[in-house]
């Protein structure tokens, strides 16, 4: 009884912890996407340190905020809108208001304040129910007012409207203004304006450019005019380059709008990235859900002092951290008034190590802090933007160790280890990666060495298999082996004949028909030769050039015998009919057999983009897209060929021939989809039937 008792207890206690360590573990739930674009869930990136609250600044309330700024020395500086101020909070937990400043000699106040920025002792704030820019000294509360602004580039109706401001280390100023398209407001030191930078660029669909171009002039004055969509907040790096956030995007090409920017001195957005992945947030979205839909959209954006940038999704609240190149690191946040959940936040600052996020609708300002998965990541990427390889193989590889589907862990191992000249071990961790140019650029590289190495032994090998098939063509031909082998079976004789037809396709196609050179049993060996062909380029060629991982997953052989042999028997029946109705003196047997017989220089050159898939970088791959194109043309050439031949017409009547045999594919199509609809109705109706007479019954 004991016993049981204690196995009992035993069992309750590690449920316990099971139970208590999930929870921990789901706390504060991180997620990522590989490279295919399917999210992985990853360990906990960020946790709350800490939540601020009224108290924690000595006010009554700070529902409403607009902006956080946090400055080198930790201290937290906060708009608060609703009451007209701005607070401080000193990482000793001093606190501060300024509820007003001096401006040549007279005292003034703030209006609704929104952005905040701090730079050299300065206080930025946008004066936004004031139309105003104040430039505050925090040493002596005097202040500079930016306002009224006149210029040519601006509208007669123009309203300076500031929201969000930055200024870089020689006092020039970058303002966001409600309102404008034109770009980021720029002013110098002395406060004048010198105009717009990086507007966002314009997206007109090919269908509104036609439109517009049929449209009359009064028309074309009525319709909407494709505007720059305005910035939504702004930040700056140590180098001086501006960052910028669009929360305004195309739903279904987010990327096309680009959410993220990171602004030259001319405008140019010179952020980085991998040219297939912009940071545009989450990549799997619905539209669905009526609150939670469609894609991010970035409502504010801050930098680290390493490279990395947080931005702060107003779609599902979440926060988006990327390092420099553009990778994406964490995902963490979302929609909830629990800790670690915003239920309407309004601007995030980065600063020692920390991410610093204001919820206006609670009131509260939560600091983030990275978990140890997180600093491995943050410490490995900084490694390897220092060039300190050493130290980042060993960080990345420690990543691995925490999460061992992280992509990116193994992209940068791979890439060190191309540049210690370990090709093998590149290959082998660009494959995990799924990073198809990091493997070619590592190929190139051992491809040239093996070459270098063994150029005596590759051409001994040549030339041997060279002599070798010559020898054992001659022999073949002196012994007769093929015509005897012709002799014995009818299907040989066939496939055997088709060469012939490959260089003289008319001449050949029509003796095939009229001497019975072919028969049914070698059209379905070449079919059978499509088939394999199908499968092995789906399963064997080279990673350069080789369907994403999840495709593979989802190979199915029975659908890929559907995909060769229905076309093809479809493609026969349909080609019978409609030759049968012109005039056509081709049999469906002929049919078949020169169809088969036209696909076999498609059949080769798949088969050899398979093996050449293996000696060719991402690069050289025009080669292989040139032998299939090849491929492809000769054997459409030779179905023409084919048609000509068999139906004995021109080649004019054999192209409509080819056209009308493709629309009665889709009609036959068509009618087996509706016919086996009727049967389904009618099965339903006959259970329907039965269901009803046996409950009347």
């Amino acid at each position: 009884m004991q016993k049981k008792i204690l196995s009992l207890l035993f069992i309750s206690l590690l449920l316990f912890s099971v139970s208590s360590f999930t929870a921990t573990a789901e706390k504060y739930p991180s997620y990522n996407y590989l490279q295919n674009g399917k999210i992985t869930r990853t360990p906990q990136a960020f946790s709350v340190k800490n939540v601020l609250f009224s108290d924690d600044f000595s006010s009554e309330s700070i529902e409403g905020a607009q902006d956080i700024f946090v400055d080198g020395d930790g201290t937290l500086y906060v708009s608060d809108t609703a009451h007209n101020r701005v607070l401080l909070r000193k990482k000793d937990g001093t606190c501060k208001k300024i509820e007003g400043f001096i401006c040549q000699g007279k005292a003034d106040t703030f209006n609704s304040p929104n952005g905040i920025f701090v730079y050299d002792n300065l206080l930025y704030v946008c004066d936004y129910g004031n139309n105003r820019l104040i430039k505050l000294s925090l040493s002596d509360n005097t202040a500079e007012i930016i306002s009224n602004i006149q210029s040519d580039i601006l509208d007669s109706d123009f309203v300076f409207r500031p929201k969000k401001v930055v200024a870089d280390r020689y006092g020039r100023v970058y303002c966001v203004s409600d309102g404008q398209y034109n770009g980021l407001m720029v002013f110098e030191k002395d406060g004048s304006f010198s105009g717009f930078v990086g507007a966002n660029k314009t997206t007109v669909s090919i269908a509104d450019r036609i439109w517009r171009k049929l449209s009359t002039k009064a028309q074309q004055a009525g319709q909407s005019i494709f505007i720059p969509t305005e910035f939504e907040s702004v930040a700056i790096d140590s180098d001086n380059f501006v960052y910028t956030v669009t929360s305004t995007v195309d739903r279904y090409a987010p990327e096309d709008s680009e959410p993220i920017r990171r602004q030259s001195p001319n405008g140019d957005n010179i952020l980085s990235y991998n040219l297939t992945d912009y940071p545009i947030g989450d990549k799997i979205y619905s539209f669905d859900s009526e609150t939670y839909s469609g894609p991010s959209r970035f409502l504010d954006i801050d930098v680290w002092g390493n490279g990395l940038y947080s931005a702060l999704d107003q779609t599902r609240n979440r926060i988006f951290t990327y390092d420099a190149n553009g990778s994406l690191l964490f995902i963490f946040g979302g929609v909830g008034e629990n800790e670690g959940y915003f239920a309407e936040p309004k601007a995030l600052s980065c600063s020692g190590g920390l991410i610093y996020v204001l919820d206006s609708k609670t009131g509260a300002v939560t600091l983030l802090e990275p978990t140890e998965y997180a600093n491995r990541i943050i410490n490995a990427t900084d490694y390897t933007r220092d060039g300190d390889y050493n130290s980042a193989l060993s960080a990345w590889s420690k990543v691995l160790d925490y999460n061992a589907n992280n992509e990116l862990a193994y992209l940068n191992i791979s890439r060190i280890l191309l540049n210690r000249n370990d090709y093998k071990g590149a290959m082998e961790y660009a494959v995990k990666a799924n990073n198809q140019a990091v493997y070619s650029e590592a190929f190139i590289q051992a491809r040239t060495a093996i070459i270098g190495k063994n150029i005596g032994l590759i051409v001994f090998a040549f030339a041997f298999v060279v002599t070798a098939v010559m020898l054992l063509g001659k022999l073949i031909k002196r012994k007769r082996i093929a015509e005897r082998l012709c002799k014995r079976s009818a299907t040989v004789a066939a496939l055997s004949y088709d060469r012939h037809i490959l260089y003289a396709p008319f001449d050949g196609f029509w003796v095939q028909k009229r001497e019975k050179k072919g028969n049914i049993l070698s059209g379905v060996i070449i079919l059978f030769f499509l088939f394999l062909s199908f499968v092995l380029s789906a399963e064997f060629t080279g990673f350069c050039f080789s369907l994403p991982a999840d495709e593979l997953s989802r190979f199915n052989i029975f659908k890929e015998l559907a995909k060769t042999v229905l076309p093809i028997m479809l493609w026969c029946i349909s080609n019978w009919c409609i030759t049968t109705l012109i005039g056509g003196s081709g049999t469906f047997k002929d049919i078949f057999i020169s169809s088969s017989t036209a696909l076999i220089p498609y059949i080769s050159a798949s088969l050899l983009k398979t093996v050449l898939s293996h000696c060719l970088s991402l690069n050289e791959g025009a080669v292989l897209n040139i032998i299939m194109a090849i491929g492809i043309a000769y054997s459409a050439f030779l179905l023409i060929a084919a048609i000509c031949s068999i139906h004995e017409c021109t080649m004019g009547k054999a192209c409509i021939t080819i056209l009308l045999t493709v629309i009665g594919m889709i009609v036959i199509v068509f009618i087996a989809i509706l016919f086996f609809n009727l049967i389904n109705k009618f099965f339903d109706f006959i259970i329907s039937f039965y269901n009803e007479i046996r409950l009347r019954l």
